[in-house]
């Protein structure tokens, strides 16, 4: 397929191998965290999960997710109220209804890329290579 354009020449059109192709995905967010990280352990993947909410203006709320050593930084560190600068990208989740099966819908959320403190009273110690701990909770 192709396409002319003013100068008469023809160029390339978009095929359907190529829709990601130029695409940019980030987002920047600065704002105050609205609820407590809600984290959890997934033993399929062996990772930790933190979902929760940032407030970047009055009632405008974005919902978070981070996996991994960041999950576990923002069950120690990230409380309700702490105000953060947040770099990620958008994605979206399908969700079911769990009694109506043919309902699905799509949320938006951010998949957090890097994570800052701002304003913290005091620098907080944390371990440099989280990875080496295990956080898992003992049976």
């Amino acid at each position: 397929m192709t396409s002319n354009n003013t100068d008469g020449r023809e160029y390339p059109m978009n095929t359907e191998d190529d829709k990601t192709s130029g695409v940019v995905n980030k987002v920047i967010l600065i704002g105050h965290v609205v609820n407590e990280p809600d984290v959890r352990y997934i033993s399929k993947t062996d990772d930790h999960l933190a979902q929760f909410g940032l407030e970047t203006e009055p009632s405008v709320i974005h919902q978070l997710v981070c996996r991994g050593a960041q999950a576990l930084y923002c069950k120690d560190l990230v409380k309700k109220g702490t105000r953060l600068y947040i770099e990620g990208h958008l994605q979206y989740v399908e969700q079911r209804h769990p009694q109506l099966k043919d309902f699905q819908w799509q949320n938006a959320q951010v998949r957090i890329l890097s994570l800052q403190l701002i304003d913290a009273p005091e620098r907080l110690v944390y371990p440099e290579d989280i990875k080496r701990i295990d956080f898992r909770r003992k049976k």
